[in-house]
């Protein structure tokens, strides 16, 4: 998902990637495939196999890890932030974590283009040596937003298949 919000000195661009499913929604997940290997785990139990509670145990700490796990990785995000000077990458999950500042006049937008059909393409911000890529995260429909919202700045573009139309 992209997010743009101009303002008289800069523009400031939001990248998050999608996610259908709200903290709600992931607690009903748990709730109801947690509980229900919980309550096969109990009669299993009941009926003498008790050695099962502990496998249960772990399969329910598994499911909630890898809950949780995505559930994070659904929060990152960067933010662009264009300026006459200056393009600062924010990148972080709660806060940022990482920021990257590239000189406007020296950075261009590089696409590799995907190797194999179904693989997205890369983006990534040059400046001499420094690299960074952005928006690795985003579905295509939003990488051609992307990639539409920084060449409508002023970006320079360059692809490694120049010469094919896309």
């Amino acid at each position: 998902m992209i997010t743009r919000m101009d303002t008289p000195q800069s523009v400031v661009i939001r990248l998050q990637p999608n996610s259908s499913s709200s903290g709600i929604s992931r607690l009903l997940f748990l709730i109801v495939v947690g509980g229900t290997t919980l309550l096969v785990a109990i009669g299993w139990a009941v009926v003498g196999v008790w050695f099962i509670l502990p496998f249960a145990g772990l399969e329910i700490l598994v499911l909630v890890w890898a809950t949780r796990k995505v559930a994070l990785e659904a929060r990152f995000q960067q933010v662009i932030t264009l300026t006459d000077t200056e393009i600062k990458i924010e990148s972080g999950s709660h806060y940022p974590e990482q920021e990257n500042i590239f000189p406007s006049t020296e950075v261009y937008l590089d696409i590799v283009e995907a190797p194999t059909n179904g693989a997205s393409r890369q983006l990534w911000l040059t400046s001499g040596k420094d690299k960074l890529q952005i928006g690795f995260f985003l579905n295509e429909e939003d990488t051609n937003s992307l990639i539409a919202q920084l060449k409508a700045y002023g970006l320079m573009v360059c692809r490694d298949r120049w010469w094919e139309q896309r």
